[in-house]
């Protein structure tokens, strides 16, 4: 297969049925006779379905030209080339027998011949679901081909504006043709004689006579990291547009979101638009950054230059069932009232099921454990105070710092204030505000620790707890300390379980162990709840790490204070007394969207996570609370688990 039948075969691919998703109507002006039309989205059914009610019905026969380096070259004369030959798919109304044309694919041009006087007119609409543009120019010289102008009539642009950074196509030596209604002949089609004051209809097909190879199609030259558009599929989270600008002045790029239309009978139903937002990498964190795509943005591009615009997608605010359709388009214009291109957008909620791995990040503790900090105050010979002596630092003071206020005695004056400097928890010296008046000797000063914020008290680095799930297709996630992944005993496939016995004894060495060593070994721990793992909900779990645990930090199997045996190591000791069982509440929020210092690549498809806490109980006389955020991802889709 040739390169340009390569491309027309994809051209077919794109407005296939199952890409279609979005849809925006277009009116078609059309007159008696022979009209050419450029279509720039597929439109849905076959032509006798879409030509079947009002002025469609004036329809009697479509063409639609097929691009290939042997075509015949078009006429001014009566003539057209005799159906059957690879240059044309013709459907005629009534004669099914002489028609090869079942659909009317995007991006392509047809010759449209309308039953009725040239003097009559007639409006058109069709639904059409956009196609990403593209064109190809023949060295043969017979091109038919319509363009993404902006507006209708004379808000159009001119051909020697919209065709100055492509100068061939406007050449003395090229020779233009427009349909202008009535039947083939001198005067239909009829040539452009004047590019200068001849404006480019972006629902027109033209025949261009120029003798280039090229893909112009537009001033603004558009190439994406999806050839399908905006396509973020089950679980992309990002889709690359390039802009260049061919010109040789600025050209300011507006760019807005639109909503689909209804979708026509037989297309696949619509459940919203994709939330789309606007990307932007930070070259000092490595990270990108996401915020929601407002309804109109810009872009000024500089001559000869692009711009490369990255759009993700917030999979939060999508349906939690998985394969939920999404789809609207997003409309690019410019300043110079040249380009009107729509480009599609799509996508499909993914599902969360599979095994994911990652890390819990403790961040802050709080400390319940406090004593208090005192001080002596200096005072002078007028009975002010000048100084503060620390005594005791205190404990569980939750940083900054703490106001003193030091009374005077009974009918003194007013009384002396301070700051106490606190650091990771204890007071460490004083900042003097006010010295006060009628001290007549020097007082006791208590400093009273604050209560600890909300959040704890931050740790010093954070401590880092591994995760592993497994979320089955009903959305239950389970917790784990262990799962292997590799070719099961059962059924001789890869898969994924929790003992190494249930792997295919003969094929371990190209198993894969993950593992959570904070946690009980062989832990399988469904979720305490009916919560499913979605994004927005909080899953809690109940870890218990007995006392005789091989776990529990309690317990040093060569060590005869915390084996839990007696002294002759024949009885074993009951729970508290060398060893006590350690109870743990974690639990997880699920965000919509990724915390402060997250990555939002992939947020609610390949990653997920959000915020932690845990609350401890026996590893100190007070309970330990814990908390931070954790982040996961996407190890295996394998919504099955086997546990026996």
């Amino acid at each position: 297969m040739n390169k340009l039948s390569t491309l027309f075969s994809a051209a077919l691919l794109l407005g296939a049925a199952p890409l279609h998703a979005q849809w925006i109507t277009e009116t078609y002006a059309l007159k008696g006779g022979w009209n050419a039309i450029q279509l720039h989205g597929a439109a849905s059914g076959t032509p006798d379905q879409i030509f079947s009610s009002g002025d469609g019905l004036k329809v009697t026969e479509i063409w639609r030209w097929n691009p290939n380096p042997t075509q015949v070259q078009y006429t001014t004369t009566p003539l057209i080339p005799s159906p059957g030959t690879p240059e044309w798919s013709v459907w005629k109304r009534g004669f099914p027998l002489d028609s090869n044309l079942s659909t009317m694919s995007g991006q392509t041009a047809y010759l449209v011949k309308c039953d009725g006087p040239a003097s009559g007119t007639f409006s058109i609409p069709l639904k059409l679901s956009p196609l990403v543009p593209g064109t190809a120019w023949l060295r043969s010289g017979a091109n038919l081909l319509g363009f993404p102008s902006f507006g209708a009539g004379n808000s159009s642009p001119l051909f020697s504006s919209y065709f100055a950074t492509f100068p061939a196509a406007i050449a003395p030596s090229t020779k233009i043709y427009k349909y202008v209604g009535g039947e083939f002949g001198q005067l239909n089609p009829m040539q452009v004689l004047s590019p200068s004051t001849e404006r480019l209809d972006r629902h027109t097909a033209y025949w261009f006579d120029s003798e280039v190879v090229s893909n112009f199609y537009a001033p603004l030259e558009f190439s994406l990291s999806n050839p399908n558009g905006l396509d973020f599929g089950r679980t992309g989270s990002g889709v690359t547009v390039r802009v260049s600008n061919r010109g040789g002045a600025p050209v300011t790029l507006n760019f807005a979101p639109v909503t689909s239309e209804t979708a026509p009978a037989g297309e696949a139903t619509v459940a919203g638009a994709v939330p789309l937002t606007r990307r932007s990498f930070n070259a000092i964190t490595a990270a990108w950054t996401e915020v929601a795509l407002p309804g109109s943005s810009s872009e000024v591009i500089a001559p000869q230059s692009t711009v490369e615009l990255n759009f993700g997608i917030n999979r939060g605010l999508m349906s939690t069932t998985a394969d939920t359709f999404y789809a609207s388009m997003l409309r690019f214009t410019d300043s110079g009232n040249l380009v009107d291109l729509t480009l599609p957008v799509r996508a499909k909620s993914s599902s969360l099921a599979g095994l994911w791995m990652g890390d819990a990040v403790v961040t802050a503790v709080q400390n319940r454990a406090k004593f208090t900090a005192t001080a002596t105050a200096t005072i002078n010979q007028t009975g002010a105070v000048i100084g503060l002596t620390l005594n005791t630092r205190g404990l569980g003071y939750a940083g900054g710092d703490a106001g003193v206020t030091i009374e005077p005695p009974s009918g003194g004056g007013g009384a002396a204030t301070a700051l106490a400097l606190v650091s990771q928890g204890t007071v460490t010296g004083f900042t003097l505000t006010h010295g006060g008046q009628g001290y007549s000797e020097a007082p006791a000063v208590t400093i009273t620790a604050p209560s600890a914020p909300p959040g704890g008290v931050g740790t010093a680095r954070p401590a880092p707890l591994r995760v592993l799930w497994h979320i089955d297709a009903s959305g239950r996630a389970r917790l784990l300390s262990v799962v292997y992944m590799g070719k099961l005993a059962s059924t001789g496939q890869v898969g994924l379980c929790t003992k190494e016995s249930l792997l295919k004894q003969d094929e371990k060495a190209s198993a894969a162990r993950l593992s959570a060593v904070h946690l009980p070994m062989e832990l399988t721990l469904p979720e305490s709840s009916a919560t499913p793992a979605l994004l927005g909900s909080t899953l809690s779990y109940a870890v218990r790490v007995d006392y005789q645990d091989p776990t529990n930090p309690f317990v040093h199997i060569y060590h005869p204070d915390h084996d839990n045996l007696n002294a002759r190591r024949t009885d074993l000791l009951p729970d508290g007394v060398e060893s006590h069982t350690i109870d743990r509440a974690m639990s997880f929020e699920l965000t919509p969207a990724p915390p402060a210092g997250s990555s939002s690549a992939g947020w609610g498809s390949t990653t997920i996570g959000g915020n932690y806490h845990e609350i401890i109980k026996g590893l100190s006389r007070d309970d330990l609370e814990v908390s931070g955020t954790f982040e996961l991802r996407r190890v295996s889709e394998f919504s099955e688990l086997t546990t026996n």
